[in-house]
């Protein structure tokens, strides 16, 4: 187990590092007391609504409750709506039951500033769903996608209890209050939020540090409604562990934290090599595996990673997209460019290759998922989630990892193809890749194309995993810009 302060070096990091995961813990904290409370409004809306007799309707779509325009939602081109109501099912009309449209009602009394978030929410699950109800009072976009309180992040959670009325009497303290009051709890805890997760420097002092630990701490510990929550004083122990630097956290500790940050705000991922963990922070606005970004590796003992800070990647010319993981194929490369038997050599040469990509051929940066040295170094390139632009037909689909160098007439030293196997067990570990992954050659996708060359194809060709293909679908095209 690895304790907080060890990661670091540099204090303001560390401190930013212990943010980050303050955050968590506090989400962690504070889930099942929002869950259960967002079931008690669920049943409040409900039972008052159909205690006349009504039957609960699962028919309507949010757009068919809202009137066409509506503030802020509905963009409107001449007389076509091309938002909201963009669609013939999702014209403006009344819930057949009369239930949906007192739901609505329902849900706008009950936001401190009649405001609520109609694009997060959707009609046709408020019924099953009282996660979706929470929804509508989350900021105003970005949460359509989420439907329980696992996978909301901290700001979302908090939202909800800053402007949803039915926490009035649930504080010991006033929410949200007008100036010249000071701000509640929960308005610094989601200013804390915001500006961790925006950080540009991932950099935070000792005196902000503690201020963050006091107003969580602060907010788990609240007389009136968290003091005797089970879940929230496990979270405040851990937060004043972490504090003290005597916090351990095992390798399932740091993937629920993992899980907890994923969202709107800075997302964490914590690999597992071997029990040893990489520490990689991603910013809110997608700068995945930017040079500017710190990727921290501890104690490295069988795979030698070399973070695209180390060599001194230039930034994505546009935002990341992502995958849908794991991915059941993968494909193996070669550069077909200069071979180097060091780290200094291969620094230039991934230089050179994120030129020839990014500059030359117009894509957003380097095309592969991993680059392999024959120096037995595992290059980070575009990381494991991130679409590559590597073999047309299946950048969406599958992971890269190209050998640097031409290897029609021998092959990588062993070093390299070692560095290979053991990126492999450690996808499959890390649900990166399925664990009956198919392995091709990148000519196996496209057969006019050289790659991986000769000799190292005959080598892939025994290899357990390997399967032969055909060109399938295009998928995203390595002349897109991604």
């Amino acid at each position: 187990m690895a304790g907080i302060a060890d990661v670091l070096t540099e204090s303001e990091r560390t401190n930013w590092l212990k943010s980050l995961l303050a955050i968590a813990i506090a989400k962690s904290g504070v889930e099942k007391f929002v869950e259960k409370e967002a079931t008690t409004l669920h049943g409040n809306i409900y039972n008052a609504i159909l205690s006349s007799g009504a039957v609960a309707c699962n028919g309507c779509h949010t757009a068919n409750l809202l009137k066409c325009p509506t503030r802020k939602i509905c963009i409107k081109v001449g007389a076509q709506c091309t938002s909201m109501h963009d669609t013939a099912l999702k014209q403006p009309r009344p819930c057949p039951a009369n239930v949906c449209n007192r739901v609505l009602d329902e849900i706008a009394k009950q936001h401190r500033f009649s405001n609520p978030s109609w694009k997060n929410t959707s009609a046709n699950h408020w019924s099953s769903n009282p996660w979706q109800i929470a929804k509508a009072y989350f900021p105003p976009d970005g949460y359509t996608e989420t439907s329980s309180v696992q996978d909301t992040d901290f700001n979302g959670i908090i939202s909800f209890m800053m402007n949803c009325k039915h926490f009035n009497n649930t504080f010991s303290f006033p929410i949200a209050p007008a100036k010249p009051h000071p701000p509640c709890i929960l308005t610094k805890a989601r200013e804390i939020c915001r500006t961790i997760r925006h950080s540009s420097t991932s950099k935070v002092t000792d005196t902000v540090l503690q201020d963050i630990f006091i107003t969580l701490t602060s907010l788990l510990t609240g007389p009136q409604c968290l003091a005797h929550d089970a879940a929230a004083q496990e979270a405040a122990s851990k937060l004043a562990k972490l504090q003290s630097n005597v916090l351990k956290l095992t390798t399932a500790d740091i993937i629920n934290y993992e899980n907890s940050c994923k969202g709107h705000g800075a997302e964490v991922e914590w690999f597992n090599f071997d029990g040893e963990l990489i520490f990689n922070k991603i910013t809110q606005d997608q700068r995945l595996c930017d040079a500017e970004e710190e990727e921290l590796v501890l104690n490295m003992s069988t795979v030698t990673v070399v973070t695209r800070t180390q060599w001194y990647a230039k930034s994505s010319k546009e935002g990341a997209k992502y995958m849908t993981m794991p991915v059941s194929h993968m494909f193996i490369h070669h550069t077909d460019m200069n071979e180097c038997v060091s780290q200094t050599e291969c620094v230039i040469e991934m230089r050179k290759i994120q030129h020839l990509h990014q500059d030359i051929n117009g894509w957003a940066d380097i095309a592969y998922n991993f680059v392999i040295g024959q120096d037995g170094g595992v290059y980070i390139g575009r990381g494991w989630d991130r679409v590559g632009a590597h073999t047309l037909g299946w950048n969406n689909v599958s992971i890269s990892f190209a050998f640097m160098g031409n290897f029609t007439d021998k092959l990588p030293t062993d070093d390299a193809l070692k560095a290979l196997e053991e990126a492999l067990v450690l996808g499959v570990k890390l649900g990166k890749l399925t664990p009956d992954f198919k392995l091709h050659g990148h000519r196996d996708a496209r057969p006019s194309m050289e790659s991986p060359g000769q000799k190292l194809y005959d080598r892939i060709r025994k290899h357990k995993h390997y399967e032969p293909i055909g060109p399938n679908i295009v998928t995203v095209s390595p002349k897109s810009p991604v």
